[in-house]
């Protein structure tokens, strides 16, 4: 219950009439009320003397703070005469756990111990059960105590923040990275370098340009266009280019890899001699006016050495794979096998 709330209940608290106490009983309550109580014992005594005044269990509930199985049962007290009883924690607790005690495990659950008076910020089981054993006279285990929170979806692990989980996948992610580098360097650290020379055309690059047209005859006319200085190929490509942010670069592709391009199209681009148009190059769909800027030869740099590691790993995980797969459906073919003999035998 919140300072205001504990305010506002007790400015309620002193209309004098009453509905359910005796004279003595709401005088006994109102004076206990100026005592150093704990909060809960504080709450049961604002209760009754709410009810008292005819108010509603919701209106209490509200005026409180507190939950509708608590005011449910300090109401009932108030009403069965029974009020001067309110600091006996033996009092009409039944010794089990009941709806009133899920409530407040709940309420105490979603606030924070220093609500309580509590010096710490994380509910613990152990403190839980100690406050709640304090309150309602009702002993539970640790464990007990984890089933019922389990079973309200509740738990004392805080829950993180969108950034906690952001940096937890991060690290997860960085440390599987550095997990994979370092198996990938023990296995083939020595392997990376004739790789290479033998996949060397590979890793050839080039910077290129592209306009894909669909008329051959308009590719070719444009094509003559370039070559004669009648039109340049960035004109061409902010006529014909569709794509507004490629047009934009003027057809610009950037660094493109051997292996990213069309067996027919990379055979035309890696014979030209750069800066140099090419002819069109027709396919079955597309027709491509393509300008070659510069062919990038390879290097077995730091960052090739690191892609080419990648790859070999990329290749020993999936045949790992398929070898546990292929494993797999064996076991599953010879248990067949096994149990259709077993039967045959049988018969």
């Amino acid at each position: 219950m919140s300072h205001n709330q504990a305010k506002h209940g007790n400015k309620a608290l002193d209309n004098r009439t009453g509905k359910f106490l005796t004279p003595f009983e709401r005088k006994m309550l109102q004076k206990s009320l100026q005592d150093d109580l704990p909060e809960s014992y504080r709450q049961r005594i604002q209760i009754m003397l709410l009810a008292d005044q005819g108010n509603s269990q919701t209106k209490i509930c509200q005026t409180l703070g507190c939950c509708p199985a608590t005011a449910r049962h300090w109401i009932h007290v108030a009403c069965t005469g029974m009020a001067h009883q309110w600091q006996e924690r033996s009092f009409g607790r039944p010794k089990t756990v009941n709806e009133e005690y899920l409530e407040r495990l709940k309420e105490l659950i979603t606030h924070s111990p220093r609500d309580y008076g509590y010096p710490f910020r994380q509910w613990t089981k152990n403190w839980l059960h100690k406050h709640l054993e304090k309150e309602f006279g009702i002993k539970v285990s640790d464990r007990h105590l984890q089933r019922l929170l389990k079973q309200m979806g509740l738990s004392t692990r805080p829950k993180p923040s969108n950034d906690q989980e952001t940096t937890e996948e991060f690290e997860k992610i960085v440390d599987n990275t550095v997990i994979l580098g370092k198996l990938a360097a023990h296995l083939f650290a020595d392997k990376v370098e004739p790789y290479f020379f033998q996949n060397q055309l590979d890793y050839t690059n080039v910077v290129m340009y592209e306009v894909i047209l669909d008329d051959e005859d308009l590719a070719i006319e444009l094509f003559y266009a370039v070559q004669e200085g009648e039109m340049s190929f960035y004109d061409v490509a902010h006529k014909y280019i569709q794509d507004t942010e490629l047009r934009r670069k003027g057809g610009y592709r950037g660094i493109v890899r051997r292996k990213d391009l069309k067996p027919e199209i990379s055979a035309a681009v890696f014979a030209a001699k750069p800066p140099q148009v090419l002819k069109p190059i027709v396919t079955p769909s597309e027709v491509y006016l393509i300008f070659v800027e510069e062919i990038i030869q390879p290097q077995l740099d730091k960052q090739q050495r690191q892609q080419i590691l990648s790859e070999l790993l990329g290749e020993w995980l999936k045949q790992q794979v398929e070898q546990v797969e292929l494993d797999v459906a064996l076991n599953k073919s010879k248990l067949v096998s096994d149990v259709v003999y077993n039967q045959s035998r049988s018969n």
